[in-house]
């Protein structure tokens, strides 16, 4: 049986500012301009650690990655079209053979093997990896040939940033 929206929801569905309903569990409140709670439980961190074994990945990364794409929510949404846990692109998913992206299992599976591709690809390089997996590989190859400017150059200072985050440098 269907809830009736509080007088909040109300006025943020009429304002257009309200959260997408697939992304906050059942009678949450989501303030403009707040991020849900995490829905981070001791599963989710046990099929984290599991996971990022099999991808040979530390699992102190994989919770970290997790933790910065999706703040632990398996319907998180990017603005440029990521989904699921580790926010993952519809051609990276396809390219990782997920079917569902917000499946937390696939998702896990999708984004800790991709980034187990890209450390590959950079010969072990985990910084490099990690900034190649916000920024995308290509960007990462051209910075390296030429130096980014403008928009560009603040898209490597965040993907610089992400890559110290995630990767545990203080």
């Amino acid at each position: 049986m269907p809830t009736t929206p509080s007088f909040y929801q109300f006025l943020q569905q009429m304002l257009g500012t309200a959260p997408e309903p697939q992304s906050q569990l059942p009678g949450d409140i989501v303030l403009p301009g707040t991020k849900p709670a995490p829905t981070w439980t001791p599963e989710m961190e046990r099929q984290i650690e599991t996971i990022a074994r099999l991808h040979r990945i530390d699992p102190g990364m994989a919770d970290r990655l997790v933790r910065a794409e999706s703040n632990y929510n398996p319907m998180a949404r990017g603005t440029s079209g990521e989904l699921g846990l580790t926010q993952l692109m519809p051609e990276t998913a396809v390219e990782m053979g997920v079917t569902n992206r917000a499946d937390p299992e696939q998702s896990l599976h999708g984004g800790l093997g991709y980034l187990r591709k890209l450390i590959d690809r950079y010969g072990g390089d985990t910084k490099k990896a990690l900034m190649a997996y916000n920024w995308g590989p290509t960007n990462v190859n051209k910075a390296v040939l030429t130096p980014p400017t403008g928009k560009k150059a603040a898209g490597q200072r965040r993907a610089r940033a992400y890559a110290a985050k995630v990767g545990g440098e203080r």
